[in-house]
């Protein structure tokens, strides 16, 4: 403990230092309040922001849902694949030939994964013929050269057209319309 005053400059100097202290004290205060409040301001502004944020990102996934229209399955390939064939189709052609190269450009994939959906997707899709397929079919007009170095599908149309469940797969967009 301390020493009681002796005098009353002695308790003067006391009550000065303790005045002072308190003023020190409440300075602090002061301080930390401003400190806490402009924190608390600047946490509702993050807060805020933060919730801007997500609603911008909520609100971009929207719309990369609908751009991609499932476009990252594998349905959603062939259904890439069929609008790029339909796209390079002339007329009434009964046929396409889709290269891999072709692929690559309507889905977005890498060039080896398009060979493996070249591979793959007649074997799946009645549909979707390898040349040879397509060439002892004999689609008319339609260039079906199973002798070319370049590996290639061919989207038959009429067999597509003739399968409802694949018509309304591959070549209706899920938005409700046709293409």
């Amino acid at each position: 403990m301390s020493v009681a005053p002796r005098s009353a400059e002695d308790m003067k100097e006391l009550v000065d230092s303790l005045h002072d202290r308190v003023n020190d004290f409440e300075a602090r205060l002061d301080a930390f309040s401003s400190w806490l409040e402009n924190t608390d301001d600047r946490v509702s502004e993050l807060e805020d922001e933060n919730n801007e944020l997500r609603d911008r990102l909520e609100a971009l996934e929207a719309r990369m849902e609908v751009l991609e229209d499932g476009s990252s399955s594998k349905d959603g390939k062939v259904r890439q694949i069929v609008a790029g064939a339909e796209n390079n189709r002339t007329g009434e052609q009964p046929a396409v030939v889709i290269d891999a190269a072709k692929i690559v450009t309507v889905t977005g994939v890498s060039r080896r994964y398009a060979y493996d959906l070249i591979e793959d997707l007649p074997e799946q899709h009645h549909w979707i013929l390898t040349r040879s397929e397509a060439r002892e079919r004999q689609f008319g007009s339609v260039e079906i050269d199973d002798g070319k170095q370049t590996k290639a599908i061919v989207v038959d149309f009429e067999a597509l057209h003739s399968d409802p469940e694949a018509v309304n797969k591959f070549t209706t967009s899920t938005e409700g319309g046709g293409r």
